[in-house]
């Protein structure tokens, strides 16, 4: 799950337009980072979800990277006062431990507003 990270400010200070922007780009450059047979949606909101046929668990890191890497060359080819990103969460999905898909997205949720957190502990400068 990727959830794009300080979308309200750019909504409270360039516009819903420019939000919408985000969002459309965030969504093309996960689209564009995935392989055939990956599939990706948005959840709503700033939120998308996608599932990678994962015969590898170290495929799904790859993926992240080469959003990461994509994300890095649309914000330097871009002429905005900001830089778009985005927190994430992984969870291998197993029938077995969850008893309904609800139960699944509350866990991934949490594992991405814990990714969310620690990059804005680590953005914290000391003065």
């Amino acid at each position: 799950m990727v959830d794009i990270d300080n979308l309200k400010k750019i909504n409270d200070g360039y516009g819903h337009i420019e939000g919408d922007y985000v969002i459309r780009i965030i969504g093309k450059i996960i689209k564009n980072s995935l392989r055939e047979n990956d599939y990706a949606g948005r959840v709503g909101g700033d939120e998308f979800l996608f599932f990678i046929n994962d015969e590898k668990s170290k495929d799904i890191f790859k993926i992240i990277y080469r959003i990461k890497e994509n994300l890095k060359i649309e914000n330097e080819n871009n002429n905005k006062d900001y830089n778009i990103s985005f927190s994430y969460g992984i969870l291998r999905y197993d029938s077995d431990l969850y008893d309904d898909i609800d139960e699944y997205f509350n866990e991934i949720d949490k594992k991405m507003y814990k990714n969310k957190k620690l990059k804005d502990f680590n953005s914290v400068t000391k003065d």
